[in-house]
């Protein structure tokens, strides 16, 4: 059960049992420590080893993990041990592997250049037991896991986007998604406001919600484009109607998402709107 606000609410659903495609035995005989500030990470870390047949010794700093373990066993370092600044140093006498969260994927590039293996946050047994017999050098014996989505490149890296957007909570989970495709996200919580940026910065992308109080996303826009505003507008409304989809258009914007947006939703939105063709300043320039 999860609590908010006094009030209880909980969930039960039947789930048809799918059989397991990782060998239980698969680690059998083999020692992964797990290094992590997080004691939730190590936890969860350590039960994925065990359930996968290894012996899984876990420490809350990598020196820790490192002492507990021997040549030829693998570690697993959480990148919050890490830390952004620091030259990443692999181990030279065992396999290592980063766990990072989806929002830190810009560091995969850093971890293979250094020589790590990495794993996403929260762990999925089958590539934990693939790339932990990888980096064992035990390739051949690994099971092949399938291709994790959340380790995708972003889809707008460095797209600079104006989310128009009242309601708080939903104004968080839109640059949550937006901060893991690697936007640069202003947020304007009313109409008056989005139409003040856009007038001093430039944006690729304007996500409108259509409610707001005061003015609404549909007389934002239209106030956006007699000013000469040529980003691209993408309503977000909770209303998938043919009705509102015009409501959008006619209004001078360029499309919509239905909310509360899925994160596929919202990719295909960036990728189709923030081409480099769209990238120029938000207003026309004026003639005379």
């Amino acid at each position: 059960p999860v609590e908010t606000g006094g009030a209880r609410f909980w969930l039960e659903a039947a789930f048809r049992a799918s059989p397991d495609s990782v060998p239980v035995s698969c680690l059998q005989g083999r020692t992964v420590g797990v290094a992590s500030p997080n004691p939730v990470v190590r936890r969860a870390a350590c039960l994925q080893i065990e359930a996968c047949g290894g012996r899984a010794v876990e420490g809350a700093s990598v020196d820790q993990v490192l002492e507990a373990t021997g040549s030829g066993d693998v570690v697993l370092i959480d990148n919050a041990l890490l830390g952004r600044g620091r030259t990443l140093r692999k181990p030279a006498d065992r396999g290592a592997i980063v766990l990072l969260s989806p929002d830190e994927r810009g560091r995969i590039g850093a971890c293979r250049r250094a020589g790590f293996a990495y794993l996403m946050k929260p762990l999925r047994r089958a590539s934990l037991a693939e790339r932990v017999l990888i980096a064992a050098g035990s390739a051949q014996t690994a099971p092949k896991a399938p291709e994790d989505e959340r380790a995708a490149t972003a889809a707008a890296t460095g797209k600079r986007v104006l989310l128009v957007e009242d309601n708080p909570i939903n104004a968080l989970l839109a640059r949550a998604l937006l901060g893991r495709e690697g936007c640069i996200v202003d947020h304007a919580t009313g109409g008056a406001e989005a139409i003040a940026a856009v007038r001093v910065g430039a944006y690729d992308l304007i996500l409108m919600d259509m409610r707001m109080p005061g003015m609404s996303g549909t007389e934002t826009a239209e106030a956006l484009r007699r000013d000469g505003v040529l980003t691209p507008i993408v309503a977000l409304t909770a209303n998938a109607f043919e009705d509102d989809r015009q409501a959008c258009l006619a209004a001078g914007m360029d499309d919509f998402l239905v909310k509360p947006m899925s994160p596929d939703s919202l990719r295909a939105v960036l990728i189709r709107w923030t081409a480099s063709r769209w990238t120029e300043p938000a207003r026309r320039a004026k003639v005379g």
